[in-house]
């Protein structure tokens, strides 16, 4: 079995938390594929959907048009199981990590900005 892909760009860095879940959730390993900082080109979004498809895909960086293009690939084959009640050959799986709890944080200048806490992580 492959090791889970989990997305992250390269100007972002695993929090501790999210690590421990990625570890506990696929104890068989996970491997860090890294989205440059100034994104992919539609056309390297294409690639990349179509290399992981039929892969375990986590997202810790949001990268909206590959998360669009593996959830419709989990979708289609999950309609296809339950209309004709074969199991696909490539099964696709999307995860993504959500966190609730925000913090405030106070910027030079006085300025407060709210800011993803380092805990509180979901797998969803």
């Amino acid at each position: 079995m492959d090791k889970v892909k989990v997305i992250l760009n390269e100007q972002h860095q695993l929090m501790g938390e999210q690590k421990q879940i990625l570890d506990k959730k696929f104890p068989e390993g996970w491997e860090i594929i890294s989205v440059p900082a100034t994104g992919w080109m539609l056309k390297e979004v294409n690639k990349a959907a179509e290399e992981l498809r039929g892969q375990t895909v986590v997202f810790a960086s949001p990268i909206p048009a590959l998360i669009e293009k593996l959830s419709f690939q989990q979708g289609s084959e999950w309609g296809r199981f339950f209309e004709t009640g074969v199991e696909c050959e490539t099964n696709t799986h999307v995860f993504v990590f959500h966190n609730d709890k925000r913090e405030k944080k106070e910027l030079p200048g006085g300025k407060v900005i709210q800011v993803v806490a380092s805990t509180g992580w979901q797998l969803v």
